[in-house]
């Protein structure tokens, strides 16, 4: 080869090498964008679930006040529960979406038919309300 060719050969390849880490570095940056929007996105979603758990919780206990003349017993019971779906909500509210994935990836293996009853419960819950807005 001769040195003409040489240096052409080495500038094309110094020219590929830094192309190619242009596009990694590109891809990487817009990978991480897309990862930092997802984890906005989700932290947002969370609080707002979050926020529709703690007026749940709310409710409840509201339901439980009305009844606590009447049916004593089953107004401690409701306010339990309430009190519950209460720490629910602030353990949603404090947990990273991290920290709430592994905490549900958790839960799944430890009792997966119970997972599965949840999901399978969720679903027709959401059915219904999608049904129900139509």
């Amino acid at each position: 080869m001769t040195n003409a060719t040489t240096r052409d050969s080495d500038t094309m390849l110094s020219s590929a090498t830094s192309a190619t880490k242009a596009a990694k570095d590109t891809i990487t940056g817009v990978a991480a964008d897309v990862a930092e929007s997802f984890r906005d996105s989700m932290n947002e979603s969370k609080a707002s679930g979050a926020d529709a758990i703690s007026r749940l919780a709310r409710s409840t206990k509201d339901a439980a006040e009305s009844m606590k003349d009447e049916a004593p017993q089953i107004a401690g019971a409701v306010r339990d529960a309430a009190e519950r779906v209460e720490k629910i909500s602030a353990d949603l509210r404090d947990m990273s979406f991290n920290e709430m994935l592994d905490s549900i990836t958790d839960f799944a293996r430890r009792k997966p038919l119970v997972f599965v009853g949840c999901g399978l419960v969720a679903g027709i819950v959401a059915s219904r309300l999608l049904r129900s807005n139509d």
